[in-house]
């Protein structure tokens, strides 16, 4: 659930997850390395697609994906992770646009368990309206 409208860094994830939108939605922007090395800063990166995911909408994202999420406040997905298949990933720095590489288990995006901040009643409304159709 993102409470507050979000602009994440370009980064990839450690395992590859599908997600589908409950409510609100976000634009996803779709990077390609340039080299077949570690990304190192933005400059090893070419913007190759945009889309908008919005409420009902399934988004997969494959582990080795650079991506980055511009998302609207109140968005709830419902997201399902692939094994861990990497044991690193990376995030740019959004000073710098150097990339910072994280172990497994660094808790950042997805693939952590995390404590999720409890839902308002008209959030879980919305959910069960959704879920039932």
């Amino acid at each position: 659930h993102f409470n507050d409208a979000q602009i994440d860094n370009p980064h990839d994830h450690v395992c590859a997850f599908t997600s589908l939108i409950l409510t609100g939605g976000y634009h996803n922007y779709i990077y390609a390395p340039q080299t077949a090395n570690r990304v190192q800063s933005i400059n090893d990166l070419v913007s190759i697609s945009a889309n908008y995911v919005k409420q009902g909408d399934i988004h997969s994202l494959g582990m080795n994906m650079v991506h980055h999420l511009e998302i609207e406040p109140d968005t709830i997905t419902l997201s399902l992770r692939g094994p861990r298949s990497k044991l690193e990933w990376f995030d740019l720095d959004p000073q710098t646009q150097q990339a910072i590489y994280y172990p497994v288990g660094f808790a950042r995006y997805g693939c952590v368990a995390k404590k999720a901040p409890p839902l308002k009643r008209s959030r879980l409304n919305a959910i069960a309206s959704i879920m039932s159709l």
